[in-house]
């Protein structure tokens, strides 16, 4: 029952948390990071692919351990 209890709380401030703006939803950080950082990664490897294959490839790499990184946490 103590155990109940205790979960029962923490949902609770987890709760409040998210109302007051302190946490965000695993989606919604998600859909933010593939907007805002990964795109502009990609874009900055077409751009690096421009100037020359080798440094997009590093990019890419880059960008596909962050992704993979990503995809653990969640």
């Amino acid at each position: 029952m103590e155990r109940y209890r205790a979960a029962k709380g923490d949902l609770a401030e987890m709760d409040a948390g998210l109302r007051r703006g302190q946490l965000v939803s695993v989606e919604e950080f998600e859909a933010w990071w593939n907007s805002e950082i990964i795109a502009r990664w990609h874009r900055l490897a077409d751009e690096l692919r421009e100037a020359g294959p080798e440094a997009a490839e590093k990019v890419e790499r880059f960008v596909d351990a962050v992704e993979a990184a990503v995809e653990r946490r969640t």
